[in-house]
């Protein structure tokens, strides 16, 4: 018994030549894609020669169809003084209107806009950005963050969550204390 499986690329920013584009499949997550022999009916993707069910997803070379954002890095660091600090690297980056920085303290369930920061437009060279959240709450133990990467034609992609764990002080110290 073979499958088939028909993914659209209607919608999908950064597509500048549809015919470079195959259907690509895993089995689990930590495997390797592997391209499908691939025929294309309109913005759609076909692939008919499947005989077992997986991870199927859209793919093609990159310097042909580029990713409008290529996120390297993405982390949160922890200040110890009701701060965290979020850092994040871009490899390239193509009608990057910015970042939306969004926090969650329910431990991903929903997320909350607490910040912006402007993107490079377009570049191929790699940008830093950074964003301090001052007002992390007190009575969070851990807090995820992510970011909103939107373009300038509207469309937006999510980072994965990244986490820090809120530490109370290490030490407590009472001075002065006498009785009444």
């Amino acid at each position: 018994m073979t499958y088939r499986v028909r993914l659209s690329t209607a919608g999908v920013p950064g597509i500048n030549d549809p015919d470079q584009l195959l259907v690509l499949k895993r089995e689990d997550a930590g495997d390797a894609w592997t391209p499908l022999d691939t025929e294309r009916d309109g913005d759609v993707l076909v692939s008919d020669t499947l005989s077992s069910f997986s991870q199927f997803t859209i793919g093609g070379d990159e310097s042909v169809n580029p990713l409008p954002v290529e996120l390297t890095t993405f982390t949160a660091t922890a200040e110890g003084d009701g701060r965290a600090t979020l850092t994040w690297t871009t490899a390239a980056e193509t009608s990057n209107d910015g970042f939306h920085v969004e926090r969650s303290t329910d431990g991903g369930a929903t997320f909350e806009k607490i910040g912006f920061r402007e993107g490079a437009g377009t570049t191929t060279e790699a940008q830093r950005y950074r964003f301090t959240d001052t007002r992390v709450p007190y009575d969070a133990e851990q807090v995820a963050y992510r970011l909103r990467q939107t373009d300038r034609n509207g469309e937006a992609t999510y980072s994965d969550p990244v986490t820090v764990e809120r530490g109370g002080p290490e030490a407590f110290a009472l001075r002065g204390v006498f009785p009444n």
